[in-house]
């Protein structure tokens, strides 16, 4: 995240920490691959996952939800569902 967007990012996200398990990260990449056809690394997959998962848990729950995808960590020849 660039100097001039994390700011903002600090300024308007939720405060809330939620955590994933190693294949909570591997199902939110395999969701953006088979719905986006996008291949993302597992720290967006995190993102994703706990977007799809635990936005009910917050009170209230938010009306928007922004997640930073990003692929530069990925070996495409080994991609975790695929093993």
């Amino acid at each position: 995240v660039g100097e001039m967007v994390f700011p903002l990012i600090c300024e308007n996200a939720e405060s809330r920490v939620f955590t994933v398990t190693d294949e909570q990260m591997i199902e939110g990449m395999k969701f953006v691959f088979e719905r986006m056809k996008l291949v993302v690394e597992p720290a967006s997959g995190a993102g994703v996952y706990a977007a799809i998962n635990f936005m009910e848990e917050l009170d209230p729950p938010p009306s928007k939800v922004g997640v930073i995808l990003c692929g530069g960590n990925v070996d495409l020849n080994s991609l975790p569902w695929n093993t």
